[in-house]
């Protein structure tokens, strides 16, 4: 068994470095989104959290260069709950702060953008909560201007990396559970994922959202985030509506 998934890590990273080279060189947006769209499958089929925090890393990142900014959000939000079940001080979590900090600009939403660059900011970033511009460790994360005024700006940067990293998460998810409605009216026809059955297991027990995410150590945001894909994936509005539709489908023991 080890054999075998040492052979799935590397066949995923050759797959992940196949399209990267697909999207870099040859600007073949489709043919990269593949490969990483099978690297996420088999780092998934052996649980290797590494491989599938950078591949859904990688389809966010695309959809953003192609400028599908909510379908980016969406990937975003995704990465987000992989990281939460990441070790802590996972690297990736600035990173994608930062890149959701831009669609939040890009949208005219200056606060939130704000709010983001300051929890990126209180691991990865050496910058002064009154610039207006920010300049990662990384030249591949330079954070969007955001002009929305020095005292503005400063409060909002503040709010940001006063956060925890628990926090900092839930937030950023709660940009993704905006954007999901529009996102994936298409996830009608695919399966409830084990951890989105688990949910509405538990919903369908009595618990609340915060009562849902304390028992399976996740935020509130992200428990918001989950229903909204099991709304769209059953094509209804409501917790109880999803019980009903999943239990006529026998999702439910």
């Amino acid at each position: 068994h080890a054999h075998q998934a040492g052979d799935h890590i590397t066949i995923g990273w050759v797959t992940n470095y196949i399209g990267w080279n697909y999207w870099q060189e040859d600007y073949n947006f489709e043919q990269a989104t593949n490969y990483f769209e099978n690297s996420l499958s088999l780092f998934r089929e052996i649980r290797f959290q590494v491989g599938i925090n950078h591949a859904l890393m990688l389809l966010a990142q695309i959809e953003q260069e192609r400028g599908n900014l909510m379908q980016a959000q969406m990937r975003y939000g995704q990465t987000l709950m992989s990281l939460e079940n990441s070790t802590p001080n996972h690297p990736y979590l600035p990173g994608v702060l930062v890149r959701i900090a831009s669609i939040a600009r890009a949208v005219g939403d200056l606060e939130r953008a704000a709010k983001l660059l300051g929890a990126a900011n209180r691991s990865t970033f050496d910058a002064k909560p009154n610039s207006v511009e920010y300049v990662s460790h990384h030249k591949n994360m330079v954070p969007p201007p955001i002009h929305l005024g020095e005292d503005a700006f400063g409060e909002a940067w503040a709010a940001g990396k006063a956060m925890t990293r628990k926090q900092s998460i839930a937030y950023a998810l709660e940009g993704s559970a905006m954007f999901a409605e529009n996102v994936v009216p298409h996830a009608a026809d695919q399966p409830l994922t084990e951890r989105e059955i688990e949910i509405l297991r538990l919903i369908a027990n009595g618990l609340n959202s915060r009562e849902v995410a304390e028992r399976l150590f996740l935020s509130v945001g992200t428990i918001r985030w989950y229903l909204k894909i099991i709304y769209n994936k059953l094509n209804v509005h409501s917790r109880s509506e999803a019980i009903v539709r999943a239990k006529e489908l026998k999702l439910l023991a």
